[in-house]
């Protein structure tokens, strides 16, 4: 059925990716169109959890939002709402899955680029706040490294100043940062030995 297609999408060879997003994107958007459910919890939870498999579904959304265009703004808020419980769980897996689905879905033009750099910019500035606890600080810095590999070419493109801006302040926590060395003291040679 369509959740098992939702499930998979993004798992065919590459000769049949394309044909088989793009029928699965006909599907869904025929179920929303006659009130059958729009399926975007599962999407959202098949990206949080098949991370990897982002791009896929961000170009799922993409497509049904190109004839139904509410679509990709409710996904974008349940998103959204989805990286708010994470942040306040501390959930740092899935604020990481859930910034990489942001970068996709801004690379598809359904989130703002300048809503991408916002919460890339909030999570950089826990980094450099050394008033933030040391594993906030770490995780929330590797979120925003993470996530760049998926963006940074089109928020160059869009919002270089903002990326340098963003560069500075991952810069600064580098710096803050004590070396693996002073962190782990005694523990390195050890942990060398595995």
């Amino acid at each position: 059925g369509m959740r098992d297609r939702i499930v998979a999408a993004g798992d065919e060879r590459p000769n049949l990716l394309e044909a088989s997003v793009l029928s699965l994107s006909d599907d869904l958007l025929r179920s929303a169109q006659e009130g059958r459910g729009d399926w975007i919890d599962l999407i959202l939870e098949c990206a949080c959890k098949l991370g990897a498999k982002a791009p896929v579904y961000a170009a799922l959304v993409g497509l049904v939002n190109g004839e139904l265009p509410d679509y990709g703004k409710r996904f974008v808020h349940a998103a959204h709402a989805r990286l708010e419980a994470a942040t306040a769980g501390d959930d740092f897996v899935q604020q990481k899955v859930l910034l990489r689905v942001a970068a996709e879905l801004a690379n598809g033009g359904l989130l703002y680029m300048s809503g991408l750099v916002g919460l890339l910019m909030d999570f950089a500035e826990v980094a450099s706040n050394d008033k933030a606890h040391r594993l906030k600080r770490d995780y929330a810095a590797l979120t925003v490294m993470s996530t760049l590999p998926w963006c940074s070419e089109r928020v160059g493109e869009e919002k270089r100043d903002e990326l340098e801006d963003l560069y500075s302040l991952l810069k600064e926590y580098m710096k803050a940062r004590p070396s693996s060395k002073d962190l782990l003291g005694a523990s390195l040679p050890a942990l060398s030995t595995w």
